[in-house]
């Protein structure tokens, strides 16, 4: 097994004769340099939250959630889940325990300014 800075080294080669080097996250193909190949690989999920600047708990709610064709996460009186798909929010502008349900839901609930209490 190689160390690491070994493994920087047959990178910053590679990258030296013309290879470049993408992650595909949810959001979209980044490309990306030799060291963060190395910090992609120990960590995607830290890597991708530092790439966009949020947190890692944040990250891992909003890829799950658009990941599932953003849903609403809400039961219904029935005990069935909502079939109301919401609308795309974009990472930044996600709201973890907010964004996941959608507009009636979110006005039902105690989450909301106007919702029961």
């Amino acid at each position: 097994m190689l160390k690491m800075d070994e493994k920087l080294t047959f990178l910053k080669t590679l990258e030296e004769a013309g290879v470049e080097f993408c992650v595909l996250l949810v959001d979209g193909m980044y490309n990306i340099d030799a060291a963060e190949v190395l910090r992609y690989a120990k960590d995607p999920d830290q890597f991708a939250a530092e790439r966009r600047g949020v947190t890692v708990e944040h990250w891992r709610a909003w890829k799950r959630w658009a990941l599932q064709g953003h849903p609403c996460y809400a039961i219904t009186r029935r005990g069935k889940p909502c079939k109301i798909e919401n609308w795309y929010v974009e990472l930044q502008d996600f709201q973890p325990g907010v964004s996941e349900y959608c507009n009636l839901h979110l006005r039902q609930s105690a989450l909301h300014p106007q919702g029961r209490r």
